[in-house]
C-alpha cells in the first residue's frame, strides 16, 4: 500500500522510517519547519548573550586596559596581549622557565653559540661621566636606566662600561666561562662594580655562579642593580 510523505505529499513505499516520510531530507526537513518558532527564539537568546557575534569587552587583568575579544564559555581571554601576560609570571615561575630554557640551549643548541656578544641587539645611551665616549651601546633598557641614575649621582665621579679589567673565570654546569661585570662605578669616596639584572634573574644559578667567581678574585664592592628594588 502506497503512503503519503507528511513534507513534500507525494506517495511513497512507506519503507523509509516509520512510513511518515518519504526519505530523510523530508523527515528533517518536517521537524526544523514545526519547531522553527522555538529554534529562532534560542538562536535569539543565544545571540543576546553572547552581545556582538560572540564578542566581549573586558578588562585586561595586568594593564587594566579594556579589550575587546571572542567569548570562550568560561574561559575568556585575560590579558590584552602577550606583553602584558608574559609580565604577569610569578619570580618562581621565571626561575622555572629559566633552568628549563639552560637545559633546552645548551651548548650548540644555543642560538648564540659561536657568535660573539657584540652581534645581540643593542641601546644606545649618552654620559659625560662614562671613561671612553660619551656615546655608546649597552644590551638592554635596564642598563640604559642604570646609566641614567648615574648620571643623577652628583657623586659619582666617572663609570667604566664592562670593565676588562675585572674580567674572571666561573663555572657553570662543570663548564669554566669567562664573565666581566656591567659596570666599574668611581665614587668621590667609594668605589665597586656593578650586574644589572631583572629580578627573576638574582637567583638564577649563572647569575649566583658569576657572583662566587668574582669575588673569589676581587675585593672591591660587588652589587646587583635590579630595576624592580629601584621602585622600593
Amino acid at each position: 500500500m502506497e503512503s503519503i510523505c507528511e513534507k513534500c505529499l507525494k506517495e511513497h513505499n512507506g519503507k523509509y522510517g516509520s512510513g511518515r516520510f518519504c526519505s530523510l531530507s523530508c523527515s528533517r526537513s518536517f521537524s526544523t519547519a514545526t519547531n522553527r518558532n522555538e529554534i529562532n527564539r534560542k538562536i535569539s537568546e543565544k545571540l543576546k548573550i553572547n552581545g556582538n557575534g560572540g564578542m566581549v569587552t573586558i578588562d585586561c587583568i595586568y594593564c587594566k586596559k579594556n579589550f575587546t575579544t571572542k567569548r570562550r564559555g568560561n574561559r575568556n581571554q585575560r590579558y590584552c596581549s602577550n606583553s602584558c601576560s608574559s609580565k604577569d609570571i610569578s619570580d618562581s615561575s621565571r626561575l622555572k622557565i629559566s633552568e628549563k630554557m639552560k637545559v633546552i640551549n645548551k651548548g650548540e643548541k644555543n642560538p648564540m653559540f659561536g657568535r660573539s656578544p657584540k652581534n645581540t641587539s643593542s641601546v644606545q645611551v649618552t654620559s659625560d661621566k662614562h671613561n671612553g665616549d660619551s656615546t655608546f651601546n649597552v644590551r638592554s633598557t635596564y642598563e640604559r636606566e642604570y646609566v641614567g641614575l648615574l648620571n643623577d649621582n652628583d657623586s659619582v665621579l666617572y663609570f667604566v662600561y664592562e670593565p676588562k679589567k675585572y674580567r674572571c673565570e666561573y663555572e657553570l654546569g662543570g663548564v669554566k666561562r669567562t664573565y666581566q661585570p656591567d659596570f666599574y662605578v668611581k665614587e668621590i669616596d667609594i668605589e665597586y662594580v656593578t650586574e644589572v639584572k631583572a629580578l627573576w634573574q638574582l637567583e638564577t644559578n649563572e647569575t649566583l655562579a658569576k657572583k662566587d667567581g668574582f669575588i673569589g678574585k676581587f675585593t672591591i664592592p660587588y652589587k646587583i642593580w635590579t630595576k624592580e628594588n629601584k621602585r622600593k
